[in-house]
């Protein structure tokens, strides 16, 4: 579906041409909402994973797997589908954002 703007045309201050209007709010957030549930419908998230599993591409789908041994520390998802750093790989380092956003390892 093509995307359509609510308002196109938007102008900054001093100019009074962009009203600021509920509706183009509500607009935006369904859109988002409507986003956020096809996304979802394209790559279902599978039910199970364990602890350091992470999630693979398995034909149209995900699947959980275990890494390869080889493949050292990693950002991989909790049993409760909260994402955490092994630091196997950086020694203990960890994951920070320089200035500009950057990631980059810290602490090795």
């Amino acid at each position: 579906m093509a995307y359509t703007k609510s308002r196109p045309g938007w102008r900054d201050l001093p100019s009074l041409e962009t009203p600021v209007k509920a509706e183009h709010i509500e607009h935006w957030e369904d859109g988002i909402a409507r986003a956020h549930e096809i996304a979802d419908a394209a790559v279902p998230m599978p039910s199970g994973g364990t602890d350091g599993q992470v999630l693979a591409k398995s034909g149209a789908g995900v699947v959980w797997t275990n890494p390869p041994a080889s493949s050292g520390g990693g950002i991989f998802l909790d049993a409760d589908g909260v994402p955490y750093f092994d630091t196997t790989a950086t020694g203990g380092g960890s994951i920070a954002l320089d200035a500009d956003g950057v990631p980059y390892v810290t602490g090795v």
